[in-house]
């Protein structure tokens, strides 16, 4: 027979694994976002992937600031019209929206935080957010192909 001690022992340990499985489970769910090199002409960016609802309507807003080299990519299952606005940014952006093939189809620079709500559009399968400058920078244009 089990005694007392050993079914606190046994009831403590089930807790614990339970505990840890559900530590281990809420950690999957915060979903740390994934990264992919993008090279546009002698610029390389590493960028966060936003492919998930949750994910693209967070995007950069309520982060501080953004390093040169990093960027978010913005991923959807099929070409349609693509809003963007600068809600809770605290920087501004360069947007540049892709077709299918990675090709710029429409640029727009150093769109600023205080021009929220306003919302800039174009049809696109791809978004990519950089900071402001960074697409003269890099010399990119509409036409471009980027690769990522």
């Amino acid at each position: 027979m089990w005694g007392r001690s050993r079914l606190v022992i046994l009831y403590a340990g089930v807790l614990g694994i339970g505990a840890l499985l559900a530590i281990i489970w809420l950690g999957a769910l915060s979903h740390e976002p994934s990264y992919v090199p993008m090279q546009a002409g002698t610029h390389q960016y590493l960028l966060a992937i936003a492919d998930t609802d949750a994910a693209r309507e967070k995007g950069l807003g309520d982060i501080p600031s953004l390093a040169t080299n990093k960027g978010m990519l913005f991923v959807y299952p099929g070409q349609q019209e693509l809003c963007f606005w600068m809600k809770d940014m605290r920087f501004p952006l360069d947007i540049l929206w892709l077709d299918g093939g990675h090709r710029v189809v429409t640029i727009r620079k150093h769109v600023q935080p205080s021009s929220y709500p306003e919302q800039f559009c174009a049809t696109a399968q791809y978004v990519i957010e950089l900071n402001a400058g960074q697409v003269a920078a890099a010399h990119i244009i509409d036409g471009d192909v980027l690769n990522f």
